[in-house]
């Protein structure tokens, strides 16, 4: 790698040309500059077609015939998986199938994950002919010019996992393996190796497995990927009723706990099957759809282009797409990359332009409406974005999530929840989103034990975005400290409730006198504190009645104030089973309190929602009013 002072100073130049860049879109509010863009000086074949239907869009500058075979490839490993596993509901993004004529034009569209794979192993062309990412408008496909099976077989695997991802809100990785494979293996023969005993995995335990850390799912998956595709087989062929029952069960919230319904007698059955099946192939019925054909322009190819570059990770090479193109469908897509620096008020400004010059363009008020907090006007015009882009955009679960957050702040949380559930079933792979979004409504209706539970199932799920991988580690531990404050506060303003209580009491049956002997009595007010220092995890008790000491008018008259400090013990039940003075400035002071302490209750304190003995220190200090 070459290292030289001239070429750090290219690598610099190059960056601050991207930050000015960057900087200069942000100002022009999304606006294109004069200047004609690099990509559009190098046209590229302009004989590009569109196939679509609802469900799937290729693009390919190929033919139409090789079009169509792949748009109708698609179309029926999508309907068999609908038959066999679970309908997929109604998506508001198509996928985007590219399919390149050039290895180089379908080279620059690899992911850098891949591109890392093969300078790891110094290959200069990629082992598969297509690949399957995800995007923040919908999934995408790449392909190079090949044979069908050929594309279905490098493909099929990832298709099976993203119809899994859009149908389940939770998939064991057993199941993820081998609807992968099933997807993949429809319409081809039989065969393939068989599992070997002495490698298998017991079934209770096959069914358990998560993925490490340096899973490969794009190489062959092993003994594991073969043993899960069989054992789908074997329950698909013989216990239909059993899958379709485990299947419906994972789509529910507490559908981690799913389990394959068998008895002792059909688990032992099913555990010799997979070992000795015998793959006899899987048909693949012609898929009978309406296909749209249309030629496309350079302007909207280069969009098209763009949002695949943006899907891929290839951000600078998404915005040369997006300039050269300089179209409403590309501005918007700079504004959705423009979404990593929200919060900057260029930024701001050019969203809100945005969704001002195209009222019914739905990314654009989505996009919008997404922007952090920041004022009530400010949240309204947002909210009013976002409803905007739910009419325009029915089926994007993450619009009725987003508006959802927005009524948690208006103090709307009912009205939150609803969309976060509907949310939940337009779009399961984003439902770690909504379920966050539920957790902030409970929370502001009072609803402590529905906030926690939703928290740990928005950090358990599956998380569509690997970025976002510490914010859900962190969610319910933060949860439990937002609780903790809370509980705090709610504790401190219930004691001054009380304290202003018992003064108010305490005048009323003690008033100062009009005439005494030897003088006015004094008025006396009595305060508290308390400290402690309890083990991680533990909660500290809360008092929940009890009255402050007497202050009585002989010890008001005698001049006696002062503080006593106090060791107290606490039993499970939040009983005060001992109170030792540990100091006291006259010894009145000591009888008053710990006469009044002996009659405190306290909620106890808690380890993991169990109850605790507890100490604390307690000091009470006796004030004159002079």
């Amino acid at each position: 790698m070459r290292t030289t002072s001239a070429r750090r100073a290219g690598t610099a130049a190059r960056a601050a040309r991207a930050r000015r860049t960057w900087i200069a879109y942000a100002i022009a509010a999304l606006a294109w500059s004069a200047a004609e863009p690099a990509a559009a000086q190098s046209r590229r074949d302009e004989a590009w077609i569109e196939l679509s239907t609802p469900r799937f869009v290729v693009l390919t500058d190929t033919d139409e015939e090789k079009g169509r075979r792949i748009l109708e490839d698609f179309e029926a490993r999508y309907a068999a998986y609908e038959s066999a596993i679970v309908p997929v509901r109604s998506r508001q993004f198509p996928i985007r199938v590219f399919l390149f004529d050039e290895l180089q034009d379908f080279q620059s569209f690899l992911p850098e994950a891949v591109t890392t794979r093969l300078n790891l192993r110094n290959e200069r062309v990629p082992e598969r002919s297509g690949y399957l990412f995800r995007g923040d408008i919908g999934a995408f496909i790449v392909l190079r010019d090949r044979g069908v099976d050929d594309l279905a077989d490098d493909v099929g695997h990832s298709v099976g996992h993203l119809l899994l991802a859009q149908s389940l809100l939770w998939q064991p990785f057993w199941l993820q393996e081998a609807v992968g494979e099933f997807v993949r293996a429809l319409g081809r023969g039989g065969g393939g190796d068989p599992v070997d005993a002495g490698e298998a995995f017991p079934l209770d335990e096959l069914v358990e497995i998560v993925p490490s850390e340096d899973f490969d799912d794009l190489g062959d998956g092993g003994t594991f990927r073969r043993q899960s595709y069989h054992l789908f087989r074997v329950l698909l062929e013989d216990y239909p009723r059993i899958l379709a029952d485990y299947v419906a069960e994972l789509g529910f919230a507490r559908g981690y706990d799913a389990a394959l319904n068998l008895d002792a007698a059909a688990f032992g059955s099913v555990a010799s099957r997979v070992l000795e099946y015998d793959d006899r192939g899987l048909g693949l019925a012609p898929a009978v759809v309406d296909i749209v054909v249309r030629t496309i322009d350079n302007a909207a190819l280069d969009a098209a282009k763009g949002d695949l570059a943006a899907a891929a990770g290839l951000q600078n090479l998404a915005r040369n797409h997006y300039q050269a193109s300089r179209t409403d469908a590309a501005r918007i897509g700079m504004a959705r990359l423009s979404m990593r620096d929200a919060r900057n008020e260029n930024t701001r400004s050019g969203l809100r332009q945005l969704a001002a010059e195209l009222p019914e363009s739905g990314l654009a008020q989505y996009a919008f409406g997404s922007l952090p907090t920041s004022g009530g006007e400010d949240r309204l015009r947002r909210i009013d974005a976002m409803e905007r882009a739910i009419e325009l955009l029915p089926y994007m679960g993450r619009a009725y999530a987003g508006l959802g957050a927005l009524y948690v702040e208006e103090g709307r949380p009912e009205d939150a929840i609803r969309l976060a559930e509907e949310a939940i079933d337009l779009e399961p792979e984003f439902a770690d989103r909504a379920f966050e979004v539920i957790m902030e409504a409970r929370l502001a209706a009072g609803d402590t034990d529905g906030a926690i539970q939703a928290a740990e199932t928005a950090a358990t799920l599956p998380h569509s975005d690997p970025g976002s991988l510490d914010h859900y580690r962190l969610l319910v531990p933060e949860l439990y400290r937002r609780l903790e404050r809370i509980r705090r506060e709610e504790d401190a303003n219930r004691l001054d409730a009380l304290r202003r209580e018992l003064e108010t009491r305490v005048e009323a049956q003690d008033p100062r006198p009009t005439a005494a002997p030897g003088g006015p009595v004094p008025l006396g007010l009595v305060h508290y504190d308390t400290s402690s220092d309890p083990p991680p995890g533990v909660s500290e008790p809360r008092l929940v009645s009890g009255d402050l000491p007497a202050y009585s008018t002989d010890m008001r008259r005698d001049r006696i104030q002062g503080r006593v400090v106090l060791d107290v013990d606490l039993d499970r039940q939040g009983r005060v089973t001992s109170a030792q003075v540990r100091s006291a400035d006259d010894p009145a002071l000591s009888a008053a309190a710990t006469a009044a302490l002996r009659r405190w209750r306290f909620d106890p304190a808690r380890l993991r929602e169990e109850s605790v003995a507890f100490s604390f220190r307690l000091t009470f200090t006796f004030d004159l009013q002079e």
